[in-house]
């Protein structure tokens, strides 16, 4: 079966994602639906793409077996509402849902019907994924003790390390109206992946036993910075970063009782991409990989094979339903412990 793609939304990140299906076999993008001006004066048409203004416009066009909803935070619920009640199938941009009753409602109306459904955290879907994988469970780094990770990028206009120029604080990532914040934007990172972790060593739903956090505001609504610790149900701790308002690491650290998995670009893995393991002073070990496809082509792509097949979710380490359910009720106690 041949997929044609609608696509809800035209920021940077749709741009990313239809400009990857160059990287992609049986699958085009048909149509592109937003409201902006940029789009109505992009070359989509030059590359017989079809254009709408309206979102609903798109989601009546009988053409579309799915659609990849990329509008702001705030709009996910009422936009996968309405792509259920028009029987397409759904890849959602990150976060998928701002707390657990917008996940609920969506879910109870996708119960009733044959869809297909996913959280688009594209990380998950690259090869380095499954690499990571593969070392925790043939036990090269031993019993998972504790998960280190950050994530951060600043919104200011710099020169120097000087803020030359504050971001507009009406932009979606300042206003919560528009589902702003640095938990809210990028949060869902280091969390997808204590679940991920979580779900190769254990059955359990991922639970948080008990969590400190801190945070900086830029109102009293929306926080740029935060870092919170967890434990989780599996014994594990945590150790998690998020800012929008200076550039951090990207990190993910995974130790287990006989050494450290490290990850220097874990959450936009590229064509090349490297594994730090480390066991002691002596005992270090990088392992070099190099894949065919983009980072966004990889989670395409498997959604195509699982809708192939006939799931309603992907089989393989991307975020399933129950993953994003765990998830959003993570993220709303790390809100909650910062008086979100």
């Amino acid at each position: 079966m041949i997929l044609k793609w609608g696509v809800l939304g035209y920021g940077l990140i749709s741009k990313v994602f239809i400009n990857s299906f160059t990287n992609v076999e049986n699958s085009s993008v048909y149509a592109v639906a937003s409201n902006s001006k940029v789009l109505q004066q992009s070359d989509l048409s030059d590359q017989k793409i079809k254009i709408y203004s309206d979102y609903e416009k798109l989601l009546k066009d009988d053409d579309i077996n799915i659609v990849y909803i990329a509008n702001t935070n705030n709009f996910h619920k009422d936009t996968v509402i309405k792509a259920i009640r028009y029987n397409k199938n759904i890849l959602l941009e990150k976060p998928a849902f701002l707390n657990i009753c917008e996940f609920n409602e969506c879910v109870q109306l996708l119960k009733k019907k044959n869809l297909f459904f996913m959280e688009a955290i594209m990380y998950l879907h690259h090869p380095q994924t499954n690499k990571i994988a593969e070392i925790i469970l043939n036990g090269e780094i031993g019993k998972i003790i504790s998960i280190k990770a950050s994530i951060g990028f600043n919104i200011n206009k710099t020169f120097l390390g000087f803020i030359r120029k504050r971001a507009n604080k009406n932009s979606r990532l300042l206003n919560i109206n528009l589902g702003g914040g640095a938990i809210n934007d990028i949060g869902c990172y280091p969390v997808s992946a204590a679940r991920f972790i979580s779900n190769l060593i254990s059955n359990k739903d991922l639970q948080v036993e008990s969590i400190s956090a801190r945070a900086l505001f830029a109102s009293p609504s929306v926080d740029i910075f935060s870092n919170a610790k967890i434990k989780f149900n599996n014994n594990i701790q945590s150790e998690f970063e998020v800012a929008i308002n200076k550039n951090l690491k990207s990190i993910l650290e995974i130790k287990g009782e006989k050494g450290i998995l490290s990850l220097f670009n874990p959450w936009t893995p590229n064509n090349n991409f490297k594994i730090y393991i480390k066991k002691n002073l002596l005992y270090k070990k990088t392992y070099n990989f190099n894949c065919e496809k983009n980072l966004y082509a990889y989670q395409i792509n498997d959604v195509i094979q699982n809708i192939n097949k006939g799931n309603r979710e992907t089989a393989g380490y991307g975020m399933k339903v129950l993953d994003t359910k765990i998830c959003t009720t993570i993220l709303g106690r790390w809100k909650q412990e910062i008086s979100y």
